[in-house]
């Protein structure tokens, strides 16, 4: 057991919190806390204010000049392998749509792109259907948003996938990307912290390596760097190799520290036995060189909670918001210069797996999601509460940004919109709009800007930073 573990040991408990994990084809699944882009501004304007939620008002009139009969499509997989999803979905717009006039059209399009494009030539032709919100899986989203574009409907999706938005000018989004996601991480360890240099660990699977391709552009972008990047097998289950390699303990022969050492040994220690345990406790006690300021791991909890405890065996210290930790650390391995290294990650992180295998190695750690259902930011709680009331159970990311996207829509339209060119000209507006993924707005691209959930994890639970603790030294 290295130094490492035993420091942290003495000053950390382990629990559990119930937070859901990801998929690969669409960024989030049903059970998940995961996808919807963002970026930190606020936008020009004053938000709208936030209207009431069912139960918390009086039905919505629309003013005066504004369209009282627009349905809202919703063209989404109702059936086959992603119904959780449209589901999940037609739940959150459903919610954001209760107490008013306007009506859900539901069009299933079976998460496929010939059902994507069908489903919006099918609400194109309903005439009362002044925009639609939908294609939310991988396979879909092009398609469906080739087909928005191509019948004049303002769509919104809800995918992650590269370029959705260059369908054309009635296309947006509201889900989280790795691009969102990487911009968040590195605004927060390069301009607020002042860190310089970076290592990665990620997966060989596409969302790992599109995050960490991303990430890398992200930090040199604020002119930092990734000066160390290891890529494993996504069904790894043991990361010591990966992470020995990062520190420079997989060739020691090449770590001049190392040979003076070991011919020392050789010239000083004649018995065969006696010179092998001296170099094996060399190659123990050998310090790991640690050339970077943070580590960006962007993976699912899964793999995580093993990769943190594997950081600690090489006597990786990452208790960045605990200074006595680190004195106590700097004792135990006699390494008075020995610093902490920020960990960070993406919205794979947001699990209950994380705090229940790995609670005393990633604590300190700091990761983004597009929405997090513990918030205390006041729009996120209102919106929680009224979902847990209405359907029993706690909102995902999905939800949250199906009824952000409803929420949006229905601004334009008690805005004054009366037609699809009209709904599409508010969304490009500018002004935000409070939802429960925080204040959003759109962007040139039709991409959205919010600010993005910074999350940690304290004492067995995962909980939300504050903006004080965004801004200071450390994690905590």
């Amino acid at each position: 057991m290295s130094h490492y573990l035993v420091a942290v040991s003495l000053v950390l408990l382990a629990c559990v919190k119930r937070v859901p994990e990801g998929d690969e084809e669409g960024g989030a699944t049903p059970q998940q806390s995961a996808p919807a882009r963002g970026g930190t501004g606020a936008g020009p304007g004053a938000a709208r204010p936030l209207p009431p939620l069912p139960g918390q008002g009086a039905q919505v009139v629309p003013p005066p000049g504004a369209l009282a009969t627009a349905s809202i499509g919703v063209a989404v997989p109702l059936s086959g392998r992603y119904k959780a999803w449209g589901d999940a979905i037609v739940a959150g717009l459903e919610l954001a749509l209760a107490d008013t006039p306007y009506q859900l059209v539901k069009r299933d399009t079976r998460g496929e792109p010939g059902g994507a494009a069908q489903a919006l030539a099918q609400l194109a032709r309903e005439d009362q259907v002044i925009a639609a919100v939908g294609g939310v899986t991988n396979a879909e989203a092009m398609a469906a948003a080739q087909a928005a574009q191509a019948e004049g409907v303002p769509f919104i999706s809800l995918s992650k996938v590269d370029g959705v938005t260059q369908a054309g000018a009635f296309v947006f989004r509201n889900m989280l990307t790795a691009e969102a996601q990487t911009a968040a991480l590195a605004d927060f360890a390069v301009a607020r912290r002042g860190l310089k240099r970076f290592a990665t660990l990620y997966p060989e699977t596409s969302y790992g390596q599109e995050l960490a391709g991303s990430f890398a552009g992200a930090v040199a972008a604020r002119g930092a760097e990734v000066s160390s990047s290891v890529p494993y097998e996504a069904d790894r289950t043991t990361f010591s190799p990966m992470v020995r390699d990062l520190v420079g303990k997989s060739s020691l022969e090449r770590r001049a520290d190392y040979r003076k050492a070991a011919q020392e040994i050789q010239k000083n220690e004649k018995d065969p036995f006696r010179r092998k345990k001296a170099l094996e406790k060399l190659r123990k006690e050998l310090p790991p060189i640690i050339t970077f300021d943070a580590v960006f791991i962007p993976d699912f909890a899964k793999n995580v909670a093993l990769l943190a405890p594997a950081l600690a065996v090489e006597d990786v210290m990452t208790l960045t918001c605990d200074e006595p930790a680190l004195e106590r650390f700097r004792k135990a391995t006699n390494q008075p210069d020995a610093r902490a290294v920020q960990l960070l990650g993406a919205n794979g992180w947001d699990d209950p797996a994380l705090v229940a295998k790995a609670s005393r190695y990633v604590e300190c750690a700091v990761f983004v999601d597009g929405f997090f259902a513990g918030s205390q930011r006041p729009a996120t709680r209102r919106f929680v509460e009224a979902f847990e009331k209405q359907y029993q159970h706690p909102p995902t990311i999905l939800e949250a940004s199906a009824f952000d996207a409803a929420g949006l829509l229905r601004g334009a339209l008690e805005a004054g919109a009366v037609n699809r060119e009209a709904v599409r000209a508010q969304l490009t507006s500018g002004r935000p709009w409070p939802g429960a993924t925080g204040d959003l707005r759109f962007d040139a691209r039709r991409e959205p800007v919010r600010q993005l959930f910074f999350l940690t994890a304290e004492k067995g639970q995962l909980r939300e930073l504050t903006p004080q603790e965004l801004s200071a030294p450390g994690a905590g």
